[in-house]
């Protein structure tokens, strides 16, 4: 694996291990991780253990972005973007899963994602439209900005999710596959689905276990059967 592209002034990628904050050496490389950086003022914050999978890619083309990924993760095929503005930010909590997909950031955007979330494949998050829509006569724009994408704790997003800008999961939500979520919930433990996404459940909890698991553990338990 080649040396890390970084250009720039005070660009900092950060290992954290057992509380230890240390940075990157010139020659150093983490496996599965790919980074290019090309601009100034710059922070990547990478907690371990983590593991990075089938060449995760992190890319910065602008200043005074900061991306955080806390421990335990396990990001795969995920390309992370921030470019064509400044000053984006990026957290990823501990425990948080993605088997495949991209956060794009670009303007002044941000995402932040809670701990123990699980995504599937091919998940698209665009926290900006990244092209003005306007009003004809007065000029006003349309799609401005408000706030960065929020996801909250523990949440599970199925295959070929996509998230627009300001959209928002409390905790303890879980959103159907193909669904686009385009607004901010508050109401935790629902399903949400559909295009746009809307409640469909409510009072749902949810492990990564398989359901047989469960009804086994269950039976091993004398609760009863599960519901299928």
């Amino acid at each position: 694996m080649d040396k890390y592209c970084v250009q720039g002034e005070n660009n900092k990628i950060i290992l954290i291990e057992e509380g230890i904050e240390r940075e990157l050496g010139d020659c150093e490389v983490i496996t599965g991780l790919n980074i290019e950086v090309k601009g100034n003022n710059n922070r990547i914050k990478l907690e371990l253990p983590t593991v990075f999978l089938n060449n995760t890619f992190i890319q910065i083309g602008n200043d005074g972005v900061d991306v955080t990924i806390k421990k335990n993760c396990r990001l795969k095929a995920l390309f992370i973007r921030c470019c064509f503005g400044a000053n984006q930010k990026l957290e990823i909590g501990e425990g948080t899963t993605f088997n495949s997909g991209s956060i794009i950031l670009d303007e002044n955007a941000g995402c932040l994602i809670g701990n123990d979330c699980m995504f599937s494949s091919n998940i698209d998050l665009w926290a900006t439209d990244g092209h003005v829509l306007f009003d004809r006569d007065t000029k006003e724009i349309l799609n401005a900005l408000k706030a960065p994408v929020t996801i909250g704790n523990h949440c599970w997003v199925g295959n070929s999710v996509k998230f627009t800008k300001n959209a928002n999961l409390p905790d303890n939500t879980v959103v159907g596959v193909g669904s686009v979520v385009t607004k901010t919930f508050t109401e935790e433990y629902t399903v949400i689905a559909g295009s746009p996404a809307k409640v469909v459940k409510t009072n749902i909890c949810w492990a990564r276990k398989t359901a047989l698991a469960m009804q086994k553990e269950l039976e091993l338990n004398n609760i009863g059967a599960l519901k299928i």
